[in-house]
C-alpha cells in the first residue's frame, strides 16, 4: 500500500516509481547498498531503511533511515536527524550509490564510495527489517545488495 514501485521495463532488475519496498528479513548488523537515479533530484529523496521494528507508524519512529537528496545525505533515528553531510547538487538523471554499514551502535553512511557520516547511536540495537525507498519524485533503484550479520548464538547483545 502507498507504493507505485514496479519492475522496470527499461532496466532489468530495477524498481521504478516511488514508495518503499521492504524485505521482511530481520538483521542487526548489516551492510546495505543500492544504486539510485532520479529524473529530478530537486524533488526526489531516496534512501535505505534498516533495523525497522515494523510498527507501521508512518513516521519512521522505530527505524534508522539514511536519505540522499539533491544536496545532502542524512541519517535519522526515530525521525530525529543524527547525522548530515552536504555537497554540490546531484545532476538530474545522475546515478548515486548509497551504502550503510552498521556494526552494533556504529553507523557509517557512504555516498559513491566515500564515507560521509559516522555516528554512534544506541537508539535500537535490536534486529529489524530493511528496505529501499523513493520519496517525492520519480526514481529507480537497482543493484541492491544486503550483507546481513549473524545474531549471537549464545547470550544477548550488550
Amino acid at each position: 500500500p502507498g507504493t507505485t514501485l514496479a519492475l522496470s521495463t527499461v532496466t532489468p532488475g530495477a524498481l521504478e516509481g516511488q514508495g518503499t519496498a521492504t524485505r521482511n528479513t530481520l538483521s542487526q548488523d548489516c551492510n546495505l547498498e543500492a544504486f539510485f537515479t532520479a529524473t529530478n533530484w530537486a524533488t526526489t529523496t531516496v534512501g535505505l531503511l534498516y533495523r525497522d521494528l515494523g510498527t507501521n507508524d508512518g513516521g519512521g519512529q522505530n527505524r534508522y533511515s539514511a536519505f540522499v537528496s539533491a544536496t545532502a545525505v542524512s541519517l535519522y533515528w526515530a525521525g530525529t536527524q543524527i547525522g548530515v553531510y552536504t555537497y554540490a547538487a546531484i545532476p538530474n538523471g545522475a546515478a548515486i550509490k548509497l551504502r550503510v554499514d552498521v556494526r552494533g551502535a556504529l553507523h557509517r553512511v557512504f555516498v559513491n564510495g566515500i564515507e560521509r557520516i559516522t555516528v554512534w547511536n544506541y537508539g535500537n540495537v535490536m534486529p529489524g527489517k530493511h528496505a529501499v525507498t523513493v520519496v517525492g519524485g520519480f526514481g529507480a533503484v537497482y543493484g541492491f545488495s544486503a550483507h546481513l550479520g549473524n545474531n549471537y548464538a549464545v547470550g544477548r547483545q550488550q
